[in-house]
């Protein structure tokens, strides 16, 4: 078995956005506004991925990771691609004023 990882940035953002949390409520960019900024950095496409994680803060409604698997599976069709979602809660803690 080999276990080695492969990262990689595939995706390349042309332009800088306003982050979705600092948006108006209700104003989340859609998977088709994303594909608009987003492209696959070709030049480190080789080797063609066979397996692509794609890792993000938080899986809220979504659209980051459709549009991201929209985009590399369109790129890389025969590759397997999952999600990683990873977010954190605070607790107050007991006695906390902050």
């Amino acid at each position: 078995m080999n276990n080695v990882v492969d990262v990689r940035n595939l995706v390349q953002q042309s332009v800088s956005v306003v982050p979705t949390h600092e948006r108006p409520e209700g104003q989340r960019y859609s998977p088709a506004e994303l594909l608009e900024i987003w492209s696959i950095d070709e030049s480190l496409s080789n080797p063609l991925p066979t397996r692509i994680a794609i890792v993000d803060d938080m899986l809220t409604a979504g659209a980051h990771y459709r549009a991201m698997h929209t985009l590399l599976s369109g790129r890389f069709p025969n590759a397997q691609i999952i999600g990683l979602f990873i977010a954190r809660r605070i607790f107050a803690v007991a006695g906390d004023t902050d």
